[in-house]
């Protein structure tokens, strides 16, 4: 049972998090209208439209799950930073071409860390998760340094990030078990929440993949696969229950809450 504080907690970010959608929603749409009427501010949505990654951010915090929250942080001001000195205010705070790079990496290492969100280790295995996410990162870095992000580099982790999943899912469906009355063959997402998020993030893909076709409308489709991105984010954190407050620390998590974690 949850404790008050807890509690007190989860629902002060509820509330934050329903303020940062409204806040954002109303702010999209103003800066989209300011920018219809005088052309010029347009590209502003691209550093504004960072900021609904707040929103997974503040949903990845209800749920405890730290280091997404972070890593959604980091996004925002590296997204930001590259398209105010690439796009719109020619301010770098950083050489241009290290805040290009500092952009791509965030955003790829995103993909991986999503698809191992979608893997659910269980306490005793969850350095493997670490692990990959170590590995993932350090992978990302050496592509940085010696192949300027090509754009099969991001085929490749897409790849690598889908064959994981799917993967699991066969192991998953495998080794199924009697479970609440009944072999469960898939892990117990909220697959109303997956489909969602999967469908935003798939549109959000179209559009970054076709940003480009269009010149003069790119700080739209762009700034709009930002907020589809986002969005799609929160419904995959949807899809799974809060994880204990302490879950990186295994050796205090209880035989009771390992169970709730995976969902038994």
């Amino acid at each position: 049972m949850p404790s008050s504080s807890s509690s007190t907690t989860r629902s002060y970010t509820l509330t934050a998090l329903v303020a940062a959608t409204a806040l954002y929603i109303v702010g999209f749409l103003v800066i989209g209208i300011w920018a219809l009427v005088a052309s010029s501010v347009a590209p502003v949505l691209l550093i504004y439209s960072n900021l609904s990654f707040l929103v997974p951010a503040l949903q990845a915090l209800k749920l405890n799950r730290w280091t997404m929250a972070a890593l959604y942080v980091f996004m925002i001001l590296a997204s930001s930073f590259y398209h105010a000195c690439n796009n719109w205010t020619g301010d770098c705070v950083l050489d241009a071409d290290v805040l290009r790079k500092t952009d791509f990496f965030f955003a790829q290492l995103l993909i991986v860390i999503t698809a191992l969100y979608l893997i659910q280790f269980t306490p005793h295995w969850a350095f493997i998760e670490r692990w990959l996410i170590l590995v993932a990162a350090l992978a990302l870095f050496v592509v940085e340094v010696t192949m300027d992000e090509p754009f099969m580099a991001q085929v490749i982790i897409v790849g690598v990030s889908v064959a994981l999943i799917v993967g699991y899912w066969i192991g998953y469906a495998c080794t199924a078990r009697w479970r609440k009355g009944r072999y469960r063959y898939f892990p117990p997402y909220d697959w109303e929440a997956f489909a969602l998020g999967i469908a935003l993030t798939a549109l959000a893909c179209v559009l970054f993949s076709t940003q480009l076709a269009w010149h003069l409308g790119y700080p739209w489709v762009h700034s709009i696969w930002h907020t589809l991105a986002a969005f799609g984010q929160y419904w995959i954190l949807c899809t799974r229950p809060a994880a204990p407050r302490d879950a990186a620390m295994d050796a205090r998590i209880t035989h009771r809450q390992r169970h709730q974690w995976v969902g038994e």
